[in-house]
């Protein structure tokens, strides 16, 4: 689950960004001792993380993909249901 969330980390810096952000994104967290205790860890707690950074980050790609102009309301109800299903999929 540790190494997944690296490169989900990554992924979404990757789109949020560019490359180079996505590259520290996933370095940053893959040094972090505490990230990679709980990482190895027997407990729940890695693939919590997993899951609920991947679904942030749907969630962000997904209303970035909006148009800008709308108001805050209006680019959430514009999301569509298939990204709702995917946001909800990773939970």
């Amino acid at each position: 689950a540790g190494i997944l969330t690296v490169i989900v980390v990554s992924r979404v810096g990757r789109k949020l960004f560019d490359s180079q952000v996505g590259l520290l994104a996933g370095l940053a967290m893959a040094s972090c001792l505490m990230f990679s205790m709980v990482a190895r860890s027997a407990t729940a707690d890695a693939y919590l993380t997993l899951f609920i950074t991947a679904s942030l980050g749907t969630w962000m790609t997904a209303y970035r993909g909006t148009d800008p102009s709308m108001g805050s309301m209006a680019r959430l109800k514009a999301i569509s249901r298939v990204h709702w299903l995917e946001i909800y999929g990773w939970i």
